[in-house]
């Protein structure tokens, strides 16, 4: 491998795997504070249920409409950083077999350096998808029952 393109390399690798990281924490975040909001709504709800929550029909509708529109533009946003994550991933995955982590001999005498698996590393998977979107589609439910039924 050429001396530029390996500093190349060298010079990208952080930076993706910088972008990897801080686009984990971001979706971790963004997860808790939207599953603690659903679940502050729906212990709020209850609570008021037992004080004489009486939300009209029209209102009920309103909270619903707006709860599944927050619902919909978080999982939207979700599922669009799942797919950037994906991208980094396999870059990175094809920067290790560039510098040949997955060869065997490169860097260790009988085997590779990183599992053959990892090779495959950033493939979207449609569990992926359909986590992000049910984990938050059930949690602004659940709300959405409480207020129902009250």
């Amino acid at each position: 491998m050429e001396a530029d393109r390996l500093d190349a390399l060298k010079l990208a690798y952080p930076f993706h795997k910088n972008e990897v990281s801080q686009r984990r924490a971001m979706e971790y975040v963004t997860g808790l504070i939207a599953l603690g909001f659903f679940g502050l709504l729906t212990a709020a709800v209850l609570a008021r249920r037992g004080g004489g929550l009486d939300l009209a029909f029209a209102e009920k509708i309103l909270v619903t409409i707006g709860l599944f529109i927050l619902a919909d533009t978080i999982a939207y946003f979700s599922v669009k950083n799942y797919r950037r994550h994906s991208e980094i991933q396999r870059v990175i995955a094809d920067m290790d077999a560039a510098l040949g982590f997955f060869e065997t001999g490169t860097y260790l005498p009988d085997r590779t350096l990183y599992p053959p698996a990892w090779r495959k590393s950033g493939a979207e998977r449609t569990l992926g998808y359909v986590t992000r979107v049910a984990i938050i589609g059930i949690a602004a439910l659940i709300p959405v029952i409480v207020i129902w039924i009250s």
